[in-house]
């Protein structure tokens, strides 16, 4: 995929199922001899001395540290572009002409136990996508408890290391400290096979993480959220096409256009349809979603 689309750059998340960040990137250097100059910077919670030193040792050439904070990742990028990224045709053409967004509200929403005011800074204060992945995050991981419960029960603590890895990423990222930080301890303590404190540990993560998401679903419950635009307002083949556009070329805007014209599509598209190119959207699964958007473009 990185060959055909000619990527410029590649940020890297650390650790993942299957297989790691550390692996993927020896792999595209030993495999793709094209790619052996493709930069590509590491993003991870674990950020000593230590796990820098092995992203370089790899191959990659920079070092980001979750949370994300924006200004580090513009100058990660920044750096990309001076030392790393070469002139190219096509480097800085403009992105469709997508439908216009919305003015946006940019108050952060009162949550217990969530800094929001960072969370929402965190992504240019982008209200929508905000509570889009809280969310997420209500759903997921409601899932993700569940089955944390059940690893622990079976003792299986590989999977319940990336289970709860990945709760303090989501966590961390918006800004939910009491659930990261409980996710935190828990995690090292799994890692560290210090099963006495992961017996002690559990059942706080457990409460933080129930509370957490109990009171983001209060405050959905207090506050509706809407923001799509009017079917009546859409042309609906200009919003496939965009929306296409964005898929093609793998651009995280994709999600945006369409959460924010769902309506017009559910009203437009075969439910079956609808169901699965949202499942796709959501997984980031933008091949599959680009061949039903223009199955339907043409329908």
């Amino acid at each position: 995929m990185m060959v055909a689309n000619g990527y410029d750059i590649v940020l890297m998340d650390i650790q993942m199922p299957v297989m790691d960040g550390y692996e993927a990137t020896q792999l595209i250097r030993a495999n793709h001899p094209g790619l052996d100059q493709l930069p590509i910077v590491a993003m991870t919670a674990n950020a000593m001395n230590a796990d820098k030193e092995r992203c370089l040792a790899v191959g990659m050439q920079d070092h980001i540290a979750k949370p994300i904070d924006p200004n580090a990742l513009m100058l990660a990028l920044m750096l990309a572009l001076v030392q790393w990224i070469k002139p190219r045709e096509g480097l800085g053409e403009a992105t469709p002409n997508l439908l216009k967004k919305p003015e946006q509200n940019f108050s952060a929403p009162a949550i217990t136990g969530i800094d929001t005011e960072l969370g929402l800074r965190r992504l240019g204060g982008n209200l929508s996508l905000y509570l889009d992945l809280l969310g997420r995050f209500v759903k997921d991981e409601a899932v993700n408890l569940v089955e944390y419960r059940n690893a622990f029960e079976a003792k299986d603590w590989a999977l319940a290391e990336r289970l709860v890895h990945t709760t303090k990423g989501v966590a961390g990222n918006l800004c939910a400290d009491i659930v990261r930080d409980s996710a935190q301890q828990l995690e090292s303590a799994i890692s560290e096979q210090r099963l006495a404190d992961v017996d002690r540990l559990t059942p706080l993560f457990c409460e933080r993480l129930e509370t957490t998401l109990s009171d983001v679903v209060h405050y959905f419950e207090q506050h509706p959220v809407d923001s799509s635009v009017a079917a009546t307002e859409v042309d609906v083949l200009a919003l496939l096409r965009d929306l296409h556009a964005l898929l093609v070329s793998d651009d995280g805007e994709a999600e945006w256009l369409f959460n924010e014209h769902r309506v017009a599509l559910q009203q437009h598209l075969p439910s079956d349809v609808m169901s699965t190119l949202a499942e796709a959207i959501e997984g980031f699964d933008f091949a599959t979603a680009a061949t039903l958007v223009e199955e339907q473009m043409h329908a």
